[in-house]
C-alpha cells in the first residue's frame, strides 16, 4: 500500500496529463487509445498513473536535433578546389 498526504494525488486525467507533457488533448486521448501514454479504468474514467508516467518519460530516448543537408557532405580540399 502507497503512503500518501491526501492533498498529493496519485493520478492525473488525460486532459491534465497532456498538459504536462505539452501536448493537446486529442493527442493525448489518441496516445491513452494506442497504449502509448500509461492509463488505468476506474469506471468511465481514464487516468494516468504519475509514477508511470515519470517512468516513461525517464526511460525514453531523447530525440537527437536533425540537420538540414541536401546530400552527402562533401570535404574541402585544402587548396579550395574540388
Amino acid at each position: 500500500m502507497v503512503k500518501t498526504n491526501t492533498s498529493e494525488r496519485l493520478t492525473v486525467t488525460v486532459v491534465e496529463a497532456a498538459k504536462i507533457l505539452g501536448i493537446g488533448r486529442a493527442l493525448a486521448y489518441q496516445a491513452a487509445a494506442t497504449g502509448e501514454l500509461p492509463t488505468v479504468r476506474v469506471g468511465k474514467r481514464i487516468l494516468v498513473p504519475l509514477a508511470r508516467l515519470q517512468l516513461m518519460l525517464e526511460s525514453e530516448p531523447l530525440l537527437q536535433p536533425e540537420t538540414k543537408q541536401k546530400g552527402p557532405v562533401q570535404e574541402k580540399s585544402p587548396r579550395g578546389g574540388p
